[in-house]
């Protein structure tokens, strides 16, 4: 990035927060939008409206166990998820959850909108919710732990490139 970019960066923040947008939702969304100003002004509008709501509130918790299991994990980016090694039915539960999310948000476009995301991550809570209490995703097992973490690491990813959850308090 250059040192221009960083300026407009900066100076498109400090306009969306003197407009009455809430800091962090918009440091939440240049982190991942930075490059296209016009989208990051009216994702921010759309993540205020719904940033409150107990619908987000539920997105965010779900999405809150994947990414804090994986960050800072030492893990191969090489990693895929094999369908063969799932034990339980929880795991392809889950990973069904997952695909239909990821078709959803696929089909919603190259920018999709925080209502989509919303909307198409609510697929993933009670999927969530059973693995995590009937999973041990460090298994003992390489390739199975492997295999899920994977799997947490995909389910994190998908906010990628609309918002990063992690900027928003909560999380």
């Amino acid at each position: 990035r250059t040192q221009a970019h960083d300026f407009v960066v900066r100076r498109l923040e400090q306009l969306l927060a003197d407009d009455g947008s809430p800091r962090e939702v918009v440091r939440s969304v240049l982190a991942e939008r930075s490059d296209d100003p016009h989208l990051a002004v009216a994702t921010v509008a759309d993540l205020a409206c719904a940033y409150k709501t107990p619908e987000f509130a539920a997105v965010m918790a779900s999405y809150s166990r994947p990414t804090k299991l994986v960050s800072g994990k030492d893990y191969d980016s090489g990693w895929t998820v094999d369908e063969g090694l799932f034990r339980q039915d929880e795991e392809r539960d889950l990973w069904a959850a997952y695909k239909a999310v990821e078709a959803e948000m696929g089909a919603a476009g190259p920018s999709p909108g925080v209502g989509a995301f919303v909307e198409a991550s609510g697929a993933l809570e009670a999927p969530l919710e059973s693995f995590f209490n009937s999973v041990f995703v460090m298994d003992e097992d390489e390739s199975v732990r492997s295999n899920r973490l994977a799997m947490m690491r995909d389910i994190a990813a998908l906010p990628r490139g609309l918002l990063d959850l992690g900027s928003l308090p909560n999380f």
